[in-house]
């Protein structure tokens, strides 16, 4: 089953993610190991990701 996680805050635009419940559930534990949210967990997520990769670049891509 899937479901829909909304990860920003109202300054933000809005990003609906769908993913499965399980990786749901992971993502809010480790949240809370973090003592942080799971929006903010998944905010910092994307700028780990990204932060190697300048955007619109050929950089990383197979």
């Amino acid at each position: 089953m899937r479901t829909t996680l909304n990860t920003a805050p109202a300054k933000d635009t809005q990003i609906n993610l769908v993913i499965p419940s399980e990786m749901k559930r992971r993502l809010f534990d480790a949240a809370a190991a973090k003592g942080i949210s799971a929006s903010q967990l998944v905010r910092e997520g994307i700028a780990l990701a990204t932060s190697a990769v300048k955007v619109g670049s050929d950089e990383g891509r197979a």
